[in-house]
């Protein structure tokens, strides 16, 4: 049988499913202890390992995408995910549910689904740049002032009264900024809310804010959301819930191989639900390099 390796956030330790999953699969899991631990960990992961299984939410996903991406495509395991975090978006997309049964089957059928990445380039808030790999959705404007707010002041907070602090803050303060916008095809400037780089459709618990999102065809989706308030996007929560396109004449979806994102102000940027600086933001789709069992 070949070598599955098991990567769970460190809030899991000791819990039932965890020792189940150890059990299942006949090795113990290595638990995250401090941010960007799973990029190491799944970075080092032994070279016979075949599977890993990533038990978390989006942002341990993201961390372990991240290491393996430093490893050369050849010793890339495939990741199976256990959704147990609070998002769980990605999951969402490949159709996972959460839960031993759902892991097990797949463990079993090793169905591969493969994956592109976004590789991105950002400014750190210390002013350096930096590069991430970004496997659902980067926001740089509203959704990246939530998650700075929530990642700097209030993720402490338990039961996801932080996440939702954080939400109403952005809400009652976030304004349009100009941005400019270039593709490979076209290129515009005008005031938005927020600009959403998208490898797939789910971001935010469950919105759809790229409904038409292919995370295998080698592009990647842009959703703009232009001179409009947070209170429109409020609005705007119907169509998202739905996964539905949003008819206004604010929001603009592209699609393009590569992106240049500049900022006239500030603006912050998540990746995968993660806090992870400002723009300006270069981004570029790298085809087929993460394999799920799906």
């Amino acid at each position: 049988m070949s070598r599955i390796a098991l990567i769970a956030h460190g809030r899991f330790r000791g819990t039932r499913t965890i020792g189940a999953v150890s059990e299942q699969i006949g090795y113990s899991a290595q638990f995250t202890e401090r941010r960007l631990h799973a990029e190491f960990l799944a970075r080092h992961l032994h070279p016979d390992v075949e599977v890993v299984v990533v038990a978390g939410g989006d942002g341990t996903l993201h961390e372990v995408v991240n290491g393996l991406m430093q490893r050369p495509p050849t010793a890339r395991p495939s990741i199976a995910i256990l959704p147990m975090g609070s998002g769980n978006d990605t999951a969402r997309a490949l159709g996972i549910r959460a839960g031993l049964p759902d892991l097990q089957r797949r463990l079993r059928q090793r169905s591969p689904v493969f994956w592109d990445v976004i590789r991105l380039t950002f400014t750190t808030t210390e002013g350096q740049r930096a590069q991430r790999f970004c496997i659902n959705i980067a926001d740089l404007g509203f959704g990246g002032m939530v998650m700075e707010q929530y990642d700097h002041r209030l993720r402490t907070i338990p039961l996801g009264l932080g996440y939702l602090v954080a939400s109403f803050h952005a809400l009652f303060s976030a304004r349009p900024s100009m941005l400019q916008v270039v593709t490979g095809f076209q290129e515009r400037e005008h005031p938005m809310l927020m600009a959403c780089l998208c490898n797939s459709k789910w971001f935010g618990k469950g919105l759809g804010i790229s409904p038409q999102a292919d995370p295998s065809d080698g592009l990647m989706d842009i959703t703009l959301v232009g001179d409009a308030s947070p209170l429109d996007y409020l609005r705007f929560l119907p169509a998202l819930w739905r996964g539905k396109p949003i008819n206004d004449p604010r929001v603009e979806y592209l699609r393009s191989r590569a992106v240049l994102l500049v900022p006239a102000a500030t603006m912050h940027l998540e990746i995968d639900g993660e806090y992870s600086g400002v723009g300006p933001v270069e981004a570029e789709v790298i085809p087929r390099q993460i394999c799920f069992l799906a």
